[in-house]
């Protein structure tokens, strides 16, 4: 059996996605009481892992297993035994030939930005920028990211190929907060929030647009630098 499962975590108090000794992650925790249940290890495959603290409204990842359970069974005992900043929303068998990673076309994120400090019980959520933001070199520096660029110059990968295509950034503003929603064919390691970085440096005037350009023309690993906060960021979407 090929299962797919839908579901949402708040990133806070994890090291991210992927599995590590002696920390605590989202994976560690889904295979953990996947083996509960099957009695036998069962491994994980996401469609994109997420760093320390990033969450996530729907995250992709499937699993198979040569022992039958309904689905709605499945759903049953993993909401009742995760912990509770982990909720699965859904699982649907599928066929073997599906692969939650490569099988993916795309994913849309949203990096929310506070114009004005949140109360303390937001800290986890919401990124607080304290510097009043500049929409129109926002939407500037978002405008160069669109389209099929090497961005190497805004990732740590070690991946040999780092050519991703941005379909498109939209930028939207209330009195309250900035939402940054990037939706691309795929990213690299902390890639989204070194271009949100890399647009409130140029809104903050630590680079120009120019800068920026000579990143993308010119791309050599990590030389960005900024990368914005962890909480700001979520996976929304999953596109297949």
């Amino acid at each position: 059996m090929n299962y797919k499962i839908t579901l949402s975590y708040d990133g806070s108090n994890f090291h991210g996605w992927a599995k590590q000794d002696n920390l605590r992650t989202v994976q560690n925790e889904i295979e953990s009481c996947l083996k509960t249940l099957y009695q036998q290890n069962i491994i994980v495959t996401v469609a994109g892992r997420t760093d320390a603290k990033v969450h996530a409204l729907a995250q992709i990842c499937n699993f198979k297993t040569n022992k039958l359970i309904p689905p709605s069974n499945i759903v049953k005992v993993l909401r009742r035994y995760l912990p509770n900043d982990i909720y699965v929303k859904s699982i649907k068998k599928m066929p073997q030939s599906f692969h939650a990673r490569y099988d993916a076309k795309g994913k849309i994120y949203k990096y929310f930005i506070a114009n004005k400090r949140p109360s303390v019980f937001q800290n986890n959520y919401i990124y607080y920028h304290p510097q009043k933001l500049d929409m129109r070199l926002l939407k500037t520096t978002a405008k160069l990211f669109v389209g099929t660029h090497n961005f190497l110059s805004f990732t740590t990968s070690k991946l040999p190929n780092t050519t991703r295509t941005i379909n498109d950034i939209k930028i939207a503003k209330d009195n309250q907060q900035t939402v940054i929603t990037v939706k691309g064919n795929g990213f690299l390691r902390y890639m989204v929030r070194m271009l949100v970085g890399a647009m409130l440096d140029v809104s903050n005037h630590n680079k120009t647009t120019n800068d920026i350009r000579e990143l993308l023309i010119h791309p050599k690993k990590g030389a960005s630098i900024t990368k914005a906060k962890a909480c700001g960021l979520y996976l929304v979407k999953v596109c297949y």
